[in-house]
């Protein structure tokens, strides 16, 4: 059996395809952030504190999935604690902070479809996932990507699917105003483990920003 393909490269090819669609509908100069603790220690918040009044951002939170292999339902895992700060920022804008499954779990489906892997990646808006529903007394959930587009946790969602749908879905978002977004990630910065008293590196792997002049 042939190796997964890994997380990143799922995350760097369908990253540049959404940019080239953000570029196209919103802004041509729009490129992506990552919120990594690496960048955090070196710049931190005066990266968001910098940016034009005209800004807004687009949050897209990556996930890998847990299939081994090619075949559907794709699997993968969110966690409460991480989805909540998401849900927390919809609240400053809705329809502008996206969960992306990319359903490729071996290299040969990648270099088949490539590329055009926005063909079987779904997104979803994380506001659908009322958190107090999704999780109730459970700390992780799996959702499922089945081929007719549904994507399953509990109930099911329509997801968004292939590069037309998502284009026209993403022409309507609004982006969050940088203001706002720093509010946010300011007490995102904040958030520690109670059992280390560190922040948690997985709260903010997977996590990409656009960044973008508002029109």
């Amino acid at each position: 059996m042939a190796k997964r393909v890994s997380e990143k490269t799922l995350e760097l090819n369908v990253s540049a395809e959404l940019l080239g669609i953000f570029r196209k509908k919103h802004d041509k100069k729009a490129y992506l952030r990552g919120l990594t603790q690496a960048e955090e220690n070196a710049e931190g918040v005066d990266v968001f504190v910098r940016l034009s009044p005209r800004t807004v951002l687009y949050a897209l939170q990556f996930k890998a999935p847990k299939n081994s292999d090619d075949g559907w339902p794709y699997r993968f895992t969110i966690n409460e604690e991480q989805h909540r700060l998401l849900y927390d920022l919809t609240r400053l804008q809705m329809n502008s902070v996206y969960y992306v499954f990319p359903c490729y779990a071996q290299p040969q489906k990648v270099y088949s479809h490539a590329p055009r892997l926005l063909k079987d990646t779904y997104m979803v808006p994380v506001e659908w996932f009322d958190p107090d529903v999704i999780f109730e007394y459970y700390e992780t959930r799996t959702v499922r990507c089945y081929r007719n587009k549904w994507v399953q946790v509990n109930p099911e969602f329509r997801a968004i699917v292939g590069r037309k749908q998502l284009e026209r879905t993403l022409s309507e978002a609004s982006g969050i105003p940088a203001t706002k977004f720093l509010r946010w990630y300011e007490g995102f910065t904040e958030v520690k483990s109670p059992e280390t008293g560190k922040r948690s590196p997985w709260l903010c792997r997977g996590l990409r920003v656009v960044i973008c002049k508002s029109n």
